[in-house]
């Protein structure tokens, strides 16, 4: 995920489709989902161009390679590219592609596809099949996505996005990135009764394998307005218990970010880095996740509401 200074975001989701990635190494001139979101991001200045370059890398380059850096991890991608006026969702399978704009007021993405024939743009090669083309039901690989639990992650993430239709804030996205209720149903999420096999949730924990390996390592909300954006970041883990911290790109220029996120992450544990020293409190908290949650989690929320007042304030 990333924004760019013309205030285009363009988020990624793994997506699981018959047209395996290619088991390429990452020499063999193919481009990773979150290669084509960098170089996208560095060349754009609108939604719809974006869809443009990126479409257009697709094609040329195609996608594959590894995409885990423990485990051997190869997927296709889907696309949520947005600017203060447009979003489009772009859904892919190799070379080939579907895309389509969101015109219903909210929409999400997640580990599968769901652009059926609705896309109002395709590449060539899908142009020249049947013009009511299914994409979501001829590419998507059934099991696979079963598993990954994508559908219902989607469903849940458009279900909170339609409750707050009309009233969408960041506050309400943040907290729609911290949600585990789909997975009991209530609002008493534990570990204890939230790892199954899969991932039911928005904010994913790691649990026992080989299905469920996969967690959130950051988060991002982009608020888009007229006379500007403001990007929101955790710099950590585990969204139910981060902060949401706001950045402007004409603030860059004169910050040092090391100063408050220390050196960047890496495989090694290092306590100088926000991100491993925030890890340690979410594997501290998992031993006890309700209790120990709940002797932080009021300041947290006061913190971030602190946030949100000065951020409004300072536009």
């Amino acid at each position: 995920m990333g924004v760019n200074e013309f205030g285009v975001a363009i988020g990624n989701e793994a997506i699981f489709t018959s047209r395996r990635a290619p088991f390429v190494t990452r020499n063999a001139g193919v481009l990773l989902g979150m290669d084509i979101v960098r170089l996208t991001l560095e060349r754009c200045r609108s939604a719809k161009e974006g869809v443009e370059i990126l479409t257009r890398l697709h094609e040329e380059y195609d996608q594959g390679g590894n995409g885990h850096v423990f485990e051997k991890f190869f997927y296709n991608n889907a696309y949520l590219i947005a600017d203060k006026d447009n979003a489009w969702i772009v859904e892919t399978a190799g070379r080939d592609w579907v895309a389509r704009t969101v015109s219903s007021g909210c929409d999400s993405i997640s580990n599968c596809a769901r652009i059926g024939t609705d896309w109002e743009l395709c590449s060539p090669s899908l142009r020249q099949m049947h013009p009511k083309f299914d994409f979501a039901a001829s590419c998507n690989d059934r099991l696979v996505t079963h598993f990954a639990r994508g559908f219902e992650r989607q469903c849940r993430s458009q279900g909170l996005l339609s409750e707050s239709r009309g009233t969408v804030d960041v506050a309400s996205v943040t907290k729609l990135l911290a949600d585990h209720q789909s997975a009991v149903g209530v609002s008493d999420w534990s570990p204890s009764s939230g790892f199954g096999l899969s991932s039911l949730d928005i904010c994913m924990h790691a649990g026992p394998g080989p299905i469920r390996t996969s967690r959130t390592t950051g988060s991002m909300v982009v608020h888009m307005r007229q006379d500007g954006f403001t990007i929101w970041v955790t710099g950590t883990g585990a969204p139910c218990i981060s902060l949401f911290k706001p950045l402007w790109f004409d603030c860059l220029p004169q910050m040092d970010l090391r100063v408050v996120t220390g050196p960047l992450a890496t495989n090694n544990f290092n306590a100088a880095s926000l991100w491993w020293r925030h890890e340690q409190l979410y594997r501290a908290v998992l031993l006890d996740y309700e209790h120990r949650r709940a002797t932080f989690v009021t300041d947290r929320d006061t913190a971030q509401a602190h946030f949100f007042e000065v951020e409004e304030k300072a536009r």
